[in-house]
């Protein structure tokens, strides 16, 4: 499996208010991403401490994905650590 860090950023040009508030909802995931397809499972808010489930569909296999959200600092970032990668039948 994999072992290691994955780093992303997003570089949006608008008020970090604004988007602050767009990437707190963890729902926006299913909105932002074409593919693979993204359902949240679990995680009402990304704010320290919280736990995420993702269901990752890639067609002909589903993932699923749990995090816990280690930091959260308004308006400038999130960083979330992977608990947890595993396959489903398919």
């Amino acid at each position: 499996m994999f072992k290691g860090e994955f780093t992303y950023q997003t570089i949006v040009k608008a008020d970090r208010e604004k988007v602050w508030e767009f990437f707190i909802d963890p729902k926006t995931l299913e909105h932002l991403t074409s593919f693979p397809k993204i359902n949240v499972l679990h995680g009402d808010q990304t704010a320290e401490g919280e736990f995420i489930h993702l269901r990752i569909d890639i067609g002909f296999r589903k993932m699923d994905w749990k995090g816990k959200i280690v930091q959260a600092e308004k308006p400038s970032h999130i960083i979330d650590i992977g608990k947890q990668g595993y396959l489903l039948e398919a």
